[in-house]
């Protein structure tokens, strides 16, 4: 409803309709008690919330049930709540169904079930949200940003704006289409999280400055608050070990010409003086050892291990889903360092190892376990015939178009076989070679490129912002090292979150919670 005066000429304010007093809600913070209530016990009758603590309709509504009975000892029964209800809860009150299953899987030893968090707002509001994005994956191009990722960006000016790859220092830098020359001071690039897409994915096209410089910003900032037609909103990222978190509050809309994958960092912010980047930067580098899970759909076990499966996972500032291509880290040293190794996601697995019943009450919580391993499973594809399986290659059409640019895959082994890799052998999605010959067309050298130097752009980026990351995140050195994971792998070195705002350390991005 939009209300205004002379002096306010217009404010957008929300009510809710529907409480039997006849009261609104005034905003839908106030309004979740009472939702919440009704969700777990079916009724208002008891509810603490504001409209029913300030209205006698629970009072009088006792009195005639105390009227109507035989004996006015006998006081009426209650409902009380469902059975999903039992068993302990969250910081918020919420039912926590994953103590409940893995008390289910100890009493029956063998369990599969759906997981189901039909009592988390959250999770109700984001479920048909997560089932339409995961549908859309196979047929999204994998350079395009998505949502809660960490991007470098560049905020949009009046004037044409170009980012090209200087052929003498192959430094990325400032081009002015006006004068035929560069810029002498470098792009002031930021480190933010995409809080907002477009409605419509950008073509490859959308990458050259051709395109990006001649989009109007009244055209990349959306006139509804509804609708985002070309433009992606990033919020630049606060420092995880800071309280103050006001960076995040300075959203800007911005094409995609103007950012690039924090993968490949170190390409992009060359011959930029550590002085000259931005705050945010150091942010999303003290960020980059971070891991979350998305969308955990299915559980499944044998007493004492038991594993969540999951639709997508956040592994620094990157998101992957079922059915991504992402780059592999070789596990054997013996292989060299360069990239030559593909998965595509057909699976992301937590498995709790060795379950136990918590010491004080019983319950199992899978805080109490041998050790805990996220791997991602899949299909895994090589350019190296020597490690291939059975010597011949694989059908350019298969399992990814984009793999066509890359020259030869061979099957790692027999068809059909699925791998399992530990979550930090995953480097960053398979970008289409379009996209990478966009951003660093230098660095490629030519467009006939081996595989070895298209696929290897982000390896260093990546490990190095690793590094630096488990040496200044302050929630990794506090954190105990007393617990293996994923085989050699300790906590200490990876800050494991719930969500992806506990990740970045956010509560809310432009006035809206982020998760």
């Amino acid at each position: 409803m939009n209300c205004g005066s002379a002096h306010v000429p217009k404010i957008q304010s929300t009510w809710l309709y529907g409480h039997p007093s006849k009261k609104l809600f005034d905003s839908p913070y106030q309004f979740y008690p009472h939702w919440k209530f009704l969700l777990n016990y079916g009724s208002g009758e008891s509810c603490k919330c504001k409209l029913c603590n300030s209205t006698s309709i629970n009072r009088k509504a006792r009195q005639r049930t105390n009227r109507g009975s035989s004996s006015s000892s006998i006081a009426p029964k209650s409902r009380g709540p469902p059975p999903f209800q039992k068993g302990p809860v969250d910081e918020e009150g919420t039912p926590d169904v994953y103590s409940s299953l893995f008390t289910l899987l100890r009493n029956e030893k063998t369990l599969k079930r759906k997981i189901e968090e039909r009592a988390s707002l959250d999770w109700r509001a984001e479920k048909p949200l997560v089932d339409k994005f995961v549908c859309s994956i196979p047929l999204q191009a994998s350079f395009l940003p998505r949502q809660g990722e960490v991007v470098l960006y560049l905020r949009p000016t009046s004037s044409p704006l170009e980012l090209r790859q200087d052929l003498e220092s192959c430094h990325v830098r400032v081009y002015d289409p006006r004068t035929d020359s560069y810029k002498d001071s470098p792009p002031q690039w930021l480190a933010g999280i995409v809080t907002q897409v477009p409605v419509s994915s950008p073509t490859v096209s959308s990458l050259y400055p051709s395109s990006a410089s001649s989009t109007p910003i009244s055209n990349i900032i959306p006139s509804e608050p509804s609708l985002n037609a070309s433009g992606y909103r990033i919020s630049p990222l606060p420092s995880v070990n800071s309280s103050n978190k006001l960076l995040s509050k300075q959203q800007t809309y911005t094409s995609l010409h103007l950012i690039r994958p924090f993968s490949l960092q170190s390409h992009i912010l060359a011959g930029i003086p550590p002085s000259l980047l931005h705050e945010s930067i150091t942010n999303a580098l003290t960020a980059s050892a971070t891991i979350s899970m998305i969308d955990r759909h299915s559980f499944s076990g044998t007493w004492p291990h038991a594993s969540v499966h999951s639709r997508g996972i956040f592994i620094g500032p990157e998101a992957y889903w079922l059915g991504d291509t992402v780059l592999l880290l070789h596990e054997d040293p013996s292989l060299g360092e360069s990239i030559t190794e593909i998965m595509h996601i057909l699976d992301i697995v937590t498995t709790f190892h060795s379950l136990q019943p918590s010491e004080s009450d019983g319950a199992v919580t899978g805080n109490e376990c041998k050790r805990i391993s996220v791997e991602l499973h899949g299909e895994v594809y090589t350019t190296n015939p020597v490690r291939a399986f059975p010597r011949a290659p694989i059908p350019v059409q298969h399992p990814t178009p984009r793999m066509r640019a890359y020259g030869h895959w061979f099957h790692l082994d027999q068809p059909g076989d699925v791998w399992a890799a530990p979550f930090p052998r995953i480097l960053s999605r398979l970008y289409e070679k379009e996209a990478l010959l966009a951003w660093l067309p230098h660095t490629t050298k030519t467009p006939h490129s081996p595989p070895s130097i298209l696929l290897d752009l982000g390896r260093e980026s990546v490990l190095s912002a690793r590094r630096l990351a488990a040496n200044t995140d302050e929630r990794i050195l506090d954190a105990a090292d007393t617990v293996d994971v994923d085989g050699g792998q300790r906590q200490k070195e990876w800050f494991w979150a719930e969500y992806r705002a506990e990740a970045l350390d956010l509560r809310s991005v432009a006035g809206k919670e982020v998760g």
